[in-house]
């Protein structure tokens, strides 16, 4: 995997973090406030930037960064997206 580091300024903070990439596969998304994924041990941790592709259904979520919150070791929530009113996920997805 590819790593680097960049400085993280979030709440005055100056913090080096480690960014690396990975990916994972999506197994499901709820039609929720905010919008739970489930992807199986999926290693995020809070404050992670996640890339959302080729979801089914709930195509809404496509295309787009999201910062996450880790809820356990197979689900986290996307900050801040309402997907209640968003269509029913289907099938698949990358992030």
């Amino acid at each position: 995997m590819a790593q680097t580091q960049y400085v993280d300024f979030k709440n005055g903070s100056d913090t080096v973090r480690t960014l690396t990439e990975s990916w994972g596969s999506n197994t499901g998304a709820s039609k929720a406030n905010p919008c739970k994924i489930t992807s199986v041990a999926h290693g995020l941790l809070d404050g992670d930037y996640i890339y959302i592709q080729s979801v089914g259904g709930m195509t809404q979520l496509n295309a787009k960064y999201y910062n996450v919150t880790y809820v356990d070791v197979d689900n986290f929530t996307l900050n801040g997206v309402d997907s209640s009113a968003y269509t029913t996920y289907t099938s698949g997805g990358f992030w």
